[in-house]
């Protein structure tokens, strides 16, 4: 704005009520450009959540397939536990043999 036309504001209807339009008009630009700000610091945040959220769903898939081939492997490993356990009862009902000692 030019000068004189703020001096003729200010001699129309007072000083007091140019310092409100003035302000109420610095308000308002302050208030659109913390909007914008707001909204383009939105629109990031929720870009990456979604980004976040894709990892979490990767990472989910990743987790399951582990579980899965853990409880392959604690199966495999029962299995095993269990063939030991058969094996040892047959070398026990196995009769005995005599060990050759050396002769001297």
């Amino acid at each position: 704005m030019e000068i004189d036309i703020v001096e003729r504001l200010i001699t129309t209807v007072g000083f007091p009520i140019v310092c409100v339009l003035g302000l109420a008009y610095f308000i308002y630009r302050s208030y659109q450009t913390i909007n914008n700000d707001n909204r383009d610091r939105e629109a990031k945040l929720y870009e990456m959540l979604g980004k976040t959220q894709a990892q979490l769903d990767q990472a989910q898939d990743t987790n399951a397939k582990f579980i899965s081939v853990l409880e392959q492997i604690n199966h495999d490993t029962d299995q095993m536990k269990a063939d030991i356990d058969d094996i040892k009862d047959t070398i026990k009902k196995l009769p005995k043999r005599k060990t050759d000692t050396p002769e001297e």
